[in-house]
């Protein structure tokens, strides 16, 4: 009996269980956003090296939540780490108009990733309380999202300040919402 509630519990764990795969450029806040989710606080992060991970519980999911580098030498290794992503967080800067060309080149890539046919992609436009950001509409439009992601990626822009936790709940609501389990 005791071994049958067991497994139950156990296929129930392994069935909410969704892993999210954050990339963007360098400085974009993607540590910022994962460590407000973990602790629901701002905390003072340092340029990430390589992936970091964390697992969270959001509402009744847990989040396997993998934090890659955004440095120029680490992009072409975040490949690695979708694979079995359920959904991808790419934190766009909305204040950097400077790099919106990389910022289009990195998203292409990682929506046509093969491994990403079906995963929620969802597109946070931090940055949000800086003068002259971009605005929801505008990070879309640039980003060219309607056009990248295939038939199969649902997908939203969702603007955000990473530092205050503003629109990171609505977010991780909309992916929750919209993964998918593998098959």
């Amino acid at each position: 009996m005791g071994t049958t509630i067991s497994r139950a519990i156990s296929a129930y764990k392994e069935k909410n269980t969704r892993r999210v795969t954050i990339v963007g450029l360098d400085s974009a806040g993607k540590t910022t956003v994962l460590y407000f989710m973990r602790y629901n606080k701002a905390t003072s992060t340092t340029p990430t090296t390589d992936c970091l991970v964390e697992s969270i519980r959001f509402h009744t999911a847990t989040l396997q939540l993998w934090d890659c580098g955004g440095q120029d030498a680490l992009r072409p290794y975040w490949r690695h780490y979708m694979s079995g992503s359920h959904g991808v967080i790419f934190v766009v800067d909305s204040a950097d108009r400077a790099r919106v060309e990389a910022m289009q080149e990195e998203f292409r890539t990682v929506v046509q990733d093969p491994q990403l046919a079906h995963a929620a992609i969802l597109v946070l436009a931090n940055k949000q309380d800086i003068p002259g950001h971009m605005g929801q509409d505008e990070v879309a439009a640039l980003l060219g999202v309607a056009s990248a992601c295939t038939a199969q990626q649902r997908w939203a822009v969702q603007p955000a300040v990473a530092r205050t936790g503003e629109g990171l709940e609505d977010g991780f609501t909309w992916l929750c919402a919209n993964m998918r389990p593998f098959r």
